[in-house]
C-alpha cells in the first residue's frame, strides 16, 4: 500500500510533464527568423516579390492592452493616400510572411502596415492562442494607426492562416475597418491541432491533454480559440472576403466554408484549384488581385 501511495506523485508529476510538453508542443512551436522569412518568401518565383523585398520600412511600436509590445513597420504607398491596410501572417513567421500581399496592396495605392504577431519576429517570447489575445493585439493595431496617421483614414485588415482568423476573431470587437480579408482562417483550433499532431506521430486525442495543459500552464483554452463564433453576433457586419486553396490539408477548405456560413449575406468565398496551405496567391497571382480589386473597391467611399 505504501508504495502504490508513494508511486501516486510520481504518476501525477509525469501526466502534469506530459500536458505542459503537448501544450508547449502547440503554442510554442518552432519560429523563423526575419531574414529566414524574408527569403522563403523570395522563393516563390511566381510571385516576383524582389522589387518589394527591399522597400522602405518605418518601423515602430504598438504596446497590446496587458502592456506587451509589438513591432510594427508602415510600408508607403508611392502617392499619397488615406488607404491603409493592416496585413497578419500566419503562424511561426513574421510581419516579412506578409510580404506577397503587400506587392498586391501596394499596386492598389494602399499604404500597408505588418507587424509581428504575438510571440513572433522581434517579439519577446510568448505562447500563441490562437486568436484570442491576437484579436485584442489587432485592435490596438488598428487603434494606433488611427492615432498615428489620422482618425478618419480608410483601413483593410487581410490575414493569412493564424492571421485570417486572428481578422476573424477581431472583428468581434467591432473594429472601425471597411473591409477583412481571411485567406486559409480555420473556424476551431482544436481540429487543426488534431491534424498536427498526427503529423507529429502523436494520437490526435492528446490534443484534450494539450488543452488541459494550456489552461493549467497558460491561462487559456484551445477549445476556447474559435473564430466562427464571432458570427454569433448579428451586429458584425464588416464585408469579409474568404479565400482558400482547394488542395489545404492542414487548415482544410470546410473551415472557411463552415466561416461563410456562419457569416452570411456579409461574406464571399473563393477556392483555388490546386493550392495547398496558404499558396493561393503563389498558385495565380493575377486572380487572386482581381478578388483584391473587385472587392475592395465595392468598399471605398
Amino acid at each position: 500500500m505504501r508504495k502504490t501511495w508513494l508511486a501516486m506523485p510520481a504518476a501525477m508529476a509525469a501526466a502534469a510533464g506530459a500536458c505542459y510538453a503537448l501544450a508547449a508542443h502547440a503554442a510554442r512551436g518552432p519560429r523563423y527568423t526575419l531574414e529566414e522569412t524574408r527569403q522563403e518568401e523570395l522563393k516563390k518565383e511566381s510571385l516576383a516579390l524582389a522589387p518589394y523585398a527591399d522597400l522602405p520600412m518605418e518601423p515602430y511600436q504598438v504596446t497590446a492592452p496587458d502592456g506587451y509590445k509589438l513591432h510594427a513597420a508602415l510600408i508607403r504607398a508611392e502617392e499619397e493616400t488615406d488607404h491603409y491596410v493592416i496585413l497578419v501572417h500566419g503562424y511561426s513567421l513574421n510581419r516579412y510572411g506578409s510580404l506577397k500581399y503587400v506587392s498586391a496592396y501596394h499596386d492598389m495605392g494602399y499604404h500597408c502596415i505588418v507587424y509581428d504577431q504575438r510571440g513572433h519576429g522581434e517579439n519577446e517570447p510568448a505562447p500563441c492562442t490562437y486568436g484570442l489575445k491576437e484579436s485584442q493585439d489587432l485592435i490596438q493595431v488598428i487603434l494606433d494607426a488611427r492615432d498615428r496617421f489620422g482618425k478618419d483614414i480608410h483601413i483593410g485588415l487581410h490575414g493569412e492562416s493564424l492571421g485570417a482568423s486572428t481578422v476573424i476573431t477581431a472583428l468581434r470587437y467591432h473594429p472601425q475597418v471597411q473591409f477583412a480579408v481571411a485567406d486559409c482562417p480555420f473556424a476551431e483550433i482544436v481540429p487543426v491541432l488534431e491534424i498536427g499532431l498526427k503529423a507529429s506521430r502523436i494520437p490526435a486525442g492528446a490534443v484534450w491533454l494539450a488543452d488541459l495543459g494550456c489552461r493549467a500552464f497558460f491561462g487559456y483554452a484551445f477549445s476556447e480559440a474559435r473564430p466562427i463564433d464571432t458570427f454569433k453576433d448579428p451586429e458584425v457586419r464588416t464585408p469579409l472576403c474568404l479565400i482558400h486553396g482547394e488542395e489545404d490539408d492542414f487548415i482544410t477548405p470546410d473551415h472557411s466554408l463552415r466561416i461563410l456560413e456562419a457569416a452570411g449575406d456579409i461574406a464571399e468565398r473563393h477556392l483555388f484549384p490546386g493550392a495547398g496551405h496558404a499558396e493561393s496567391m503563389q498558385s495565380d497571382p493575377a486572380r487572386y488581385r482581381d478578388i483584391l480589386w473587385r472587392f475592395t473597391e465595392q468598399y471605398d467611399p
